[in-house]
């Protein structure tokens, strides 16, 4: 019962994003003026909130997907152009904002895809351009990566997720949905 109360309140800033932990844990991107230069928060279960990835000035990019915590709620992926501004990199961070480092790194925009359900693996999109993207399967633990969606470019591929069995999923373009990889 009651009323709607805000859950995070950051002065000056704007929240853009939030993912939800196993563990309670709200994660958001916030942005100052809609600089679109977000900067990654956490709202404990407790009520507090803290900084995980947080830059002076707010001068770098830090994406955040809805399905960002690994399923026990341990690790947070995240995109960012920390290591250089014309790229953005996969870093995952501890729940306490300690970096585990960059997971994915390169001259694309890597944008973090979800957790497989058993936290060993993570897919990643790599975007070349609007009309030339890649799937990635990455492996936190060790940092090997594999490319699922070999193309000659030209492609436009999503990630859709992954089903509790561990197949992942992927949208070709924009209408049709192959779920037939497994990992």
């Amino acid at each position: 019962g009651g009323g709607p109360f805000p859950l995070v309140a950051l002065d000056g800033l704007a929240v853009r994003g939030l993912a939800w932990s196993a563990t309670g844990e709200l994660a958001v991107a916030a942005d100052r003026d809609g600089t679109e230069r977000w900067q990654l928060y956490v709202r404990r279960a407790d009520g507090t909130v803290a900084p995980l990835a947080v830059s002076e000035e707010h001068r770098v990019q830090h994406h955040l997907s809805w399905n960002a915590w690994s399923p026990d709620g341990g690790l947070l992926a995240c995109s960012t152009n920390a290591r250089d501004p014309a790229d953005v990199d996969v870093a995952v961070l501890g729940r306490d904002g300690s970096s585990a480092g960059l997971l994915v790194a390169g001259p694309s925009w890597h944008v973090t895809g979800g957790w497989s359900p058993d936290g060993l693996r993570l897919a990643v999109m790599r975007v070349r351009d609007n009309l030339d993207q890649d799937l990635l399967v990455v492996e936190p633990a060790t940092g090997d990566s594999r490319l699922i969606t070999p193309t000659d470019g030209g492609a436009q591929q999503v990630p859709a997720g992954w089903l509790a069995d561990g197949y992942a999923g992927r949208e070709f373009g924009r209408i049709n949905t192959d779920l037939t990889t497994k990992f």
